[in-house]
């Protein structure tokens, strides 16, 4: 039997499709004579969780290539795909992986320094001030430092959780990187009115104990 030769239109570490956008799946089949296959081609694909998305389904053809029309890409990850394509006298197959992300594509090596350089300036900035916050002697500083501290784990976290959902292939990670973000967002408005509340109680106690210094010194 002879052999047909079955390719992806795209190498496959190219194939990124953004997130509930319709998506072409797209394969070349040519036979040994170096013409296109005259025969059918059928495609079956896999979640990012193994199980099964859509099998043997017939793709259209085109005068140079097969085509599929994926109408989900709801959700994200890496998929799995084999095309079968066989004629009267020949048969052939591929199968590559295809990614879908909110994004639509993979960061390059520019994006991720940025993306290293920002995480890593905001991680030195929260130690810091986290740092003086127990360290400084002065409690209105170290309660300003300690707002700070809140607001920049908020930006880290926030920016963490940008760039999981932009590329992770989804799984607990995001949904455990949501749910601190979360947590941290309802929590900033009541440590607001705490620093707020404890300002005012420091600043009156202060008075009233250098009113007492005072009169204890006449």
């Amino acid at each position: 039997m002879l052999i047909l030769i079955v390719t992806p239109m795209v190498f496959a570490e190219d194939l990124v499709f953004k997130k509930d956008n319709t998506i072409d799946l797209k394969v070349n089949c040519f036979d040994v004579e170096n013409d296109v296959c005259a025969g059918e081609c059928s495609l079956s694909v896999l979640y990012p969780n193994n199980s099964l998305y859509i099998n043997s389904v017939k793709m259209s053809k085109n005068n140079l290539f097969y085509n599929y029309t994926l109408q989900d890409s709801s959700i994200i990850g890496k998929y799995s795909a084999v095309v079968n394509c066989s004629d009267t006298s020949a048969s052939g197959y591929t199968n590559f992986n295809f990614y879908i992300n909110a994004r639509g594509d993979k960061p390059d090596i520019a994006q991720s320094i940025i993306y290293f350089i920002l995480l890593l300036l905001i991680g030195i900035f929260l130690i810091l001030s986290v740092y003086g916050t127990f360290e400084v002697k002065n409690k209105y500083i170290g309660m300003f430092l300690f707002g700070i501290s809140y607001i920049l784990l908020i930006w880290l976290t926030s920016i963490i959780q940008n760039i999981s959902i932009a590329y992770l292939e989804g799984g607990w990670m995001i949904n455990i990187i949501d749910v601190f973000f979360r947590i941290l967002l309802i929590g900033s408005f009541p440590l607001l009115i705490f620093i707020l509340a404890m300002i005012i109680y420091n600043v009156i106690t202060d008075k009233q104990i250098k009113e007492l210094v005072r009169r204890g010194l006449r």
